[in-house]
């Protein structure tokens, strides 16, 4: 039986929900007019209400918003809300309103940023703080992912025992958010909302 044909290209489509960056984009949005609800919230995002309501009790709960008017419903009266702080990014807060520590992505690409060049080890290093401590593996894992999306080019050829020296593109510093790596080996740009390099498709094998 003859095979059928492997496209050179696959277009494929990625469904990201916006998570809590996305609902702080849109809540610093609605504050800069005015009051806001959750509801407003949600219909800017296709997320569930629920979803944006949790966050928004989070956010009420570390006091990053409060309500200012209560406005009656035909269930119960609709919270309305204004922001007393206005962090550029979304504050990451467990349910009780406590802050969560930065993930291990999100010091690995501050650390690029500040370094502009830096070794896997040397990144695993910079990286690491009291909190978090960064793995060498998980720093070799990130780095590899970004250069296969492009984010960064090699100063030097791979050599046995040597660690390659890599250098972030200017082009590619993107802002203060830290290129996510997907469960589907993809790489999304949280800052330009888009995946970033090619997604290398693999055949299911039975």
């Amino acid at each position: 039986m003859a095979r059928r044909p492997t496209p050179d290209h696959v277009s494929l489509t990625v469904r990201v929900p916006r998570g809590h960056e996305g609902f702080w984009r849109i809540i610093r949005d609605l504050d800069a007019a005015g009051p806001w609800t959750v509801g407003t919230v949600a219909e800017r995002t296709n997320a569930a209400l629920a979803s944006v309501g949790d966050y928004v009790r989070r956010l009420a709960k570390a006091g990053i918003c409060t309500v200012v008017e209560e406005r009656p419903s035909a269930f119960k009266p609709v919270k309305v809300y204004r922001l007393t702080e206005r962090p550029m990014l979304a504050p990451r807060l467990r349910r009780d309103g406590t802050r969560c520590k930065p993930t291990g992505q999100e010091q690995m690409w501050r650390a690029l940023r500040n370094l502009g060049t830096a070794t896997y080890p040397e990144l695993a290093l910079a990286a690491s703080t009291d909190e978090v401590a960064i793995d060498p593996v998980a720093a070799k894992a990130y780095i590899k992912m970004l250069a296969k999306a492009g984010y960064l080019v090699a100063m030097a050829q791979e050599r046995s025992n040597t660690p390659v020296l890599w250098r972030l593109k200017p082009s590619m510093n993107t802002g203060p958010l830290p290129p996510l790596v997907m469960r589907t080996k993809l790489v999304w740009d949280q800052n330009e909302g888009r995946v970033v390099g090619e997604p290398r498709l693999e055949e299911a094998r039975s």
